[in-house]
């Protein structure tokens, strides 16, 4: 079986956890989490599978990073939500 190796741009914490549990449990290894920005964008050089991208990170958009990936022919999902 093939690992998938999975980015993670989250800075909300549970969040994270709850995501990587699920990923985990799917088979894929997380190999990066980032929760800025920055941390994102450095990421981008890695190895990967795929990518999972939260919008919004602390105010700053994580728009740049995905540029990156799509330019890598890396597969991203932006997963983002807001209480009512």
């Amino acid at each position: 079986m093939n690992t998938k190796h999975i980015l993670l741009v989250e800075d909300d914490p549970l969040s994270v956890l709850q995501i990587q549990s699920a990923l985990e449990n799917a088979g894929a290894e997380i190999v990066a989490v980032a929760g800025t920005l920055q941390e994102a964008l450095d990421a981008t050089a890695d190895r990967l599978s795929a990518a999972v991208l939260d919008v919004n990170l602390d105010g700053e958009m994580s728009h740049a990073a995905a540029e990156r990936l799509i330019a890598r022919r890396v597969p991203i999902v932006f997963a983002t939500g807001y209480d009512p």
